[in-house]
């Protein structure tokens, strides 16, 4: 039994001798979360483009923002979001928002690499009247440690991510 011990303390002052402080400590970075980016971007009138012909399925109008952070490892393993900032409120796309009694727009999304594209189409297949549509989106980038490290969290809920990212 005494050459165990004794073994074990020879082991614990080889463990702690080898520490040693070999300079100062780095200095603190900045605030934030390197898994996580999110951007924010507004839309006039003028920022809708029409795509296809009227009553076909393939019209509707749609807005470009770029992305930079959207690289292939996000398409490989993160994700993207994007949130409608609806009368006060964050709300995840895709979504479909009343025009009238009969009518209603579908907002949704498509990711490439470097840019996200929004597209608001009419369930009628009629071209969307853009003239009052100054909306603001925020779009979340996700690495896939983030998405993966936080499975508790509601994503479609942007306050949830904003609050647990600092956002």
């Amino acid at each position: 039994i005494k050459m165990k011990n004794l073994v074990y303390l020879a082991f614990i002052a080889l463990l702690f001798s080898a520490c040693a402080k070999d300079g100062e400590d780095g200095k603190d970075g900045a605030t934030g979360n390197a898994n996580i980016q999110a951007f924010n971007f507004s839309t006039t009138p003028g920022s809708w483009i029409t795509n296809g012909t009227a009553g076909q399925n393939d019209h509707y109008k749609f807005v470009e923002f770029p992305v930079a952070a959207i690289t292939q490892a996000i398409m490989d393993d993160g994700m993207v979001l994007v949130y409608l900032n609806e009368a006060g409120y964050n709300v995840a796309l895709p979504i479909v928002l009343p025009v009238s009694s009969s009518q209603y727009i579908n907002l949704y999304t498509g990711v490439t690499i470097g840019k996200v594209e929004v597209d608001l189409q009419l369930n009628t297949l009629q071209t969307p009247n853009s003239s009052g549509i100054n909306w603001d989106f925020k779009v979340v980038v996700a690495s896939g440690l983030a998405r993966i490290s936080h499975p508790e969290i509601n994503w479609k809920d942007y306050n949830q991510v904003a609050r647990t990212f600092n956002l």
